[in-house]
């Protein structure tokens, strides 16, 4: 048997190393040696192969091994796989090697893969398979191609309650599809002559705006899942239309796949797509985005340069979107507009309230940090929620899962936690007092009209307009009246004063006339 003397030696470079493993960043580390503790000499050690050797969220730390052989003082901190309790397996960084050469150990040099398709071999076999029901599609992580396969699928499942359509292409002249969501109403007496295109209040929700974090799009299709499966008898959800984005940045997810893992953050040019929004773009801090292209938080040449993010703005210009959330990874947590530094939010601060409203009996199982609604992880600037907030009025969310890449079987208990938050957004979008308004001339054309209101006081140049078609609405904190100044070039000034209303009503019209002249 070995002396305690080499294992205090050991031990003491075991623990440097493992301070060191948890603490780097896991792209930093291109090999790993994988080697079997048994009670025989190192130098007989044999050796075992760890499957899926990307996905560590399934390792604990224990200190277990060689308990019976050494002082409780002296136990080597070692990682034990959940799978195999009996099997003790450790990861080390290649600097012992030439040590381990010297003392004749056995060990295997497992190259770290390069791109996630080495890691999720079986994606192919998937996409060869074709359209499978959509309750089959948690069956794995998901590339471009299967998604637009799914997305196909799903809106040939569902036809009556589903399309699929382009938001838009990448750089690279990707498309970027998204599902839309529309349930028809149950015909009734009272709405006998139901029209599926009269007004109701929209959802965005988009995934993998940066590519690299695939949890994400997952979580897309667990909200897909949700809403079609689950809840499409839900009359609240037959008085919304739900945009849903999985994949928003095609050309990150093939990097990420069929090139490597550390590229697939940003675009085709490069950009980190979530710092090229218009609000505050170039803020001034160096920590919030970068000019360098090598940098991961690169911002682009200009505000909106990327044809990504271009697309998203058009659709925000065409429709009046209530509500949005970004789904991202693996902080554990709901980041709340301004999420921009010495940015303030309009007072109430109705939208950190919705926020905490959101969250109800959310579980997260990563039990290190607890789910929490914050205004920002770091400093950031040009992003897309402070955007659409700042713009358009409209509640955007960013929601951070609590793994990054996860063993896939492990997915479900994580997504179920995480799905109160789109099933609590159903009933705020009910229950929150709102004003919704139609703003035409008087042969019905809709009108571009700037809006004030009395309901709130801004602090950063807020300027609402309605949009293409004439609608515009405001969530409000409770029942009282609230002012609305219209103001539309070519019409007179117009001041109303409305009561909000709860539940799905339909949009006060608004009729501007030309100025009269003496």
């Amino acid at each position: 048997m070995i002396s305690n003397v080499f294992y205090k030696w050991i031990y003491a470079l075991l623990k440097s190393f493992t301070t060191l493993f948890f603490n780097m960043p896991r792209s930093s580390f291109f090999v790993f040696i994988l080697f079997k503790f048994f009670s025989n000499p190192l130098s007989s050690m044999p050796i075992q192969d760890l499957d899926n050797s990307r996905f560590y969220k399934h390792i604990q730390i224990s200190k277990t091994i060689y308990q019976t052989q050494l002082p409780l003082e002296e136990i080597i901190q070692t990682i034990k796989i959940k799978e195999s309790p009996t099997s003790y397996k450790l990861l080390v960084p290649k600097d012992l090697e030439s040590n381990w050469k010297l003392r004749n150990v056995k060990y295997q040099i497992l190259k770290y893969p390069q791109k996630f398709s080495e890691i999720d071999p079986n994606h192919n076999k998937r996409f060869q398979k074709g359209c499978i029901p959509l309750r089959e599609m948690k069956n794995g992580y998901k590339n471009n191609q299967l998604n637009e396969l799914y997305l196909t699928c799903i809106a040939s499942e569902f036809p009556d309650l589903v399309s699929k359509v382009s938001i838009g292409r990448s750089v690279q002249k990707r498309n970027i599809p998204a599902l839309v969501i529309k349930i028809p109403k149950e015909k009734t007496i009272e709405n006998d002559n139901f029209n599926l295109n009269m007004y109701r209040d929209k959802i965005f929700i988009n995934c993998s705006i940066h590519a690299n974090e695939i949890i994400s799009t997952e979580h897309c299709y667990d909200t897909i899942q949700t809403l079609i499966l689950f809840e499409y008898k839900n009359p609240i959800l037959q008085n919304l239309e739900i945009w849903i984005v999985p994949i928003l940045n095609p050309d990150g997810s093939e990097y990420y796949w069929n090139q490597d893992t550390n590229l697939g953050r940003k675009n085709g040019n490069k950009v980190d797509l979530n710092r090229n929004f218009p609000f505050k773009w170039n803020s001034g801090s160096t920590k919030a985005s970068s000019s360098n292209p090598e940098s991961a938080f690169y911002r682009g040449e200009h505000e909106a340069s990327e044809p990504e993010v271009k697309a998203v703005l058009n659709l925000f210009q065409k429709h009046r979107f209530l509500f949005s959330i970004s789904y991202h990874c693996y902080a554990n947590a709901i980041l709340v507009p301004y999420s921009i530094e010495k940015t303030q939010n309009p007072e109430p601060n109705l939208v950190s309230n919705i926020a905490n409203e959101m969250i109800q009996s959310v579980y997260s199982y990563r039990q290190d940090k607890p789910f929490l609604a914050k205004k920002n992880l770091y400093e950031v600037d040009g992003t897309d929620q402070d955007t659409f907030f700042h713009d358009f009025g409209t509640y955007a969310y960013l929601i951070e899962s609590s793994h990054r890449v996860e063993n896939y079987k492990n997915l479900p208990v994580i997504l179920d936690g995480f799905r109160p938050i789109i099933q609590n957004l159903l009933f705020i979008a009910k229950d929150s007092w709102k004003i919704r308004l139609k703003i035409q001339n008087s042969k019905g054309i809709p009108i571009v009209a700037k809006i004030a209101n009395s309901a709130f006081t801004y602090y950063e140049d807020e300027k609402f307009e309605s949009n293409l078609d004439g609608f515009y609405h405001l969530l409000v904190p409770n029942a009282n009246k609230v002012k609305i100044q219209i103001s539309a070039t070519g019409y007179e000034d117009k001041t109303i004063e409305l009561s909000p209303n709860k539940e799905f009503a339909q949009p006060f019209i608004v009729e501007m006339n030309p100025p009269t002249f003496p």
